[in-house]
């Protein structure tokens, strides 16, 4: 029963007095889990499981649903609030929608992990979220090198203009100016060393709005919804889905 560093994305209440728990995980990815603890406050391993807290986890079974033999905290909860708070909420939505389960992938863990730092430390919340989101759908294989097109293996030239397909990737665009479709070449190779900027944010959001489509769906982000509604919430209530 190996112990493994991961963080929780998501939980909900099981039966009487447990918990449904999805978890990110170093080794093994999306993996869901009983916890087999009160839900109440003064419990305490239910107190340990929440988000944006690093853990060490062990679990067992096989096939199915697998239990959760023992958790333990690596470090205390990130200092997380206001719009940085709901943009960890919005990295977990994300990984919780579109992780597939039991597939590891260490390298988006890292990124993950930073990304949680990084708005910890309340830097600047656009470039943070976008260099995330290329991350993870680079490291989910979702999207190619943003350096040449991928009909013809052409490279991007930093004037030209060009649209992104998905399942396909870049393309040439007929369009000689920037539209909603399309994307000037020099923003396209600055996303990809992630470079971002006052000049080509704006358009860094559009392309990942684009890119995340396909693959989220038409079921809006709860999230996302957040930062325009911005309710008073308690944090523990953003992520537990009451019965």
């Amino acid at each position: 029963m190996d112990l493994q560093n991961a963080f929780v994305l998501h939980r909900r209440p099981f039966k009487e007095s447990s918990l449904l728990i999805d978890f990110f995980t170093i080794n093994d990815g999306k993996i869901s889990l009983v916890g087999r603890a009160g839900r109440g406050r003064k419990n305490s391993q239910s107190a340990i499981l929440q988000p944006f807290t690093l853990l060490n986890i062990a679990y067992a079974g096989k096939g199915g649903l697998k239990s959760m033999r023992q958790v333990e905290a690596v470090s205390n909860s990130l200092p997380l609030s206001g719009r940085h708070l709901y943009a960890s909420f919005y990295l977990n939505e994300l990984l919780y929608r579109l992780l597939a389960s039991e597939q590891a992938n260490p390298e988006l863990f890292s990124h993950y992990q930073n990304a949680l730092l990084a708005l910890a430390k309340q830097q600047p919340l656009e470039p943070l979220l976008r260099e995330f989101e290329f991350n993870l759908m680079q490291c989910l294989g979702y999207i190619g090198a943003l350096s040449y097109c991928a009909d013809t293996m052409d490279a991007v030239y930093p004037n030209r203009m060009y649209k992104y397909v998905p399942h396909v990737g870049i393309v040439p665009s007929i369009y000689k100016v920037a539209v909603d479709s399309s994307f000037l070449g020099k923003d396209l190779l600055a996303f990809e060393q992630r470079q971002f900027n006052q000049e080509n944010l704006a358009a860094a959001k559009r392309f990942c709005r684009q890119m995340l489509l396909p693959y989220l769906g038409n079921k809006p982000l709860k999230s996302r919804e957040l930062f325009i509604n911005k309710p008073l919430i308690k944090r523990r209530e953003l992520f537990i889905n009451k019965p």
